[in-house]
């Protein structure tokens, strides 16, 4: 995975649930959304929701309190991936690993960060981008 400056954390843990390359998503991502040339990736939860389809997943929510370290230790079941935005970021968690755009296990960094947000990917759809 390529290590992006932008405010593309939503993207790019967006790429990693669904095994899809960063760029690919922000292309799709661009197109749904009418973003212009200047965006970096800045989004939200919710338009990333709207997106999975485009590269054939559908996505859930789920409800947790606390904070990303308890959701990973706790919560967040085996094999299953994850959408979790914590404060201002979104991250991916799958198999006891959080990832974001600067890289892979960075749970230390966002550990005492408070969950607000938690969506999986609930099934993989036929038609797939």
């Amino acid at each position: 995975m390529r290590n992006f400056v932008a405010p593309n954390c939503g993207p790019t843990a967006f790429a990693i649930a669904v095994g899809a390359t960063v760029e690919k998503v922000m292309q799709a991502y661009a197109d749904k959304f009418n973003k212009g040339p200047k965006w970096q990736g800045r989004s939200s939860v919710y338009e990333l929701v709207k997106l999975g389809p485009t590269f054939g997943v559908k996505i859930e929510t789920d409800k947790f309190k606390g904070t990303l370290k308890k959701f990973v230790e706790q919560e967040a079941l085996a094999g299953r991936r994850y959408i979790v935005r914590v404060g201002n970021h979104i991250v991916c968690v799958a198999d006891g690993k959080v990832s974001d755009n600067h890289g892979s296990d960075v749970l230390h960094k966002w550990s005492a960060k408070r969950v607000s947000h938690v969506f999986w990917i609930k099934q993989e759809l036929k038609a797939a981008a």
